[in-house]
């Protein structure tokens, strides 16, 4: 993501924000990746909501996975019912609280969104693009041309 740090950089310049940026090679980068002040960071596409959240801003994830280190407790409380809830419409009424308090006062700021694309022949019918650039087959078929 070395783009985009200099990309926040320049666009933080214009407000009096001075970002001195040290960009770690990918291999150094889980070394110390929990130690800085502001990292960019990569998180892959999950197939739920509740899997990214409880790895990466719960306080049993600090020092594994919440580089951020927040904790916030309403946070937590609505996720822990969210993991638990196995009907759709009330998950989605407390994941939309719970984007409200990331919206609000979480420690991220989402700097983008990966464009996700793949090409196949026309003959190959249902071909969809997944978020992880997995190759998902279970509804595709071919035609015959």
């Amino acid at each position: 993501e070395p783009e985009i740090a200099q990309a926040l950089k320049e666009q933080a310049a214009p407000a009096g924000f001075e970002i001195s940026l040290d960009i770690t090679e990918p291999g150094g980068y889980w070394d110390r990746w929990t130690e800085v002040d502001l990292g960019l960071t990569s998180w892959t596409h999950r197939p739920l909501d509740t899997m990214v959240l409880p790895l990466a801003y719960t306080e049993e994830a600090i020092g594994n996975w919440n580089e951020t280190r927040w904790v916030d407790e309403e946070f937590e409380t609505l996720l822990r019912e969210a993991e638990g809830t196995l009907d759709v419409e009330a998950r989605r009424e407390l994941m939309s609280q719970i984007e409200d308090i990331m919206q609000e006062r979480g420690p991220i700021g989402i700097a983008y969104w990966r464009n996700v694309w793949n090409i196949t022949r026309s003959n190959f019918q249902n071909v969809k693009a997944h978020p992880t650039s997995y190759d998902l087959f279970y509804d595709v078929w071919k035609e015959d041309a």
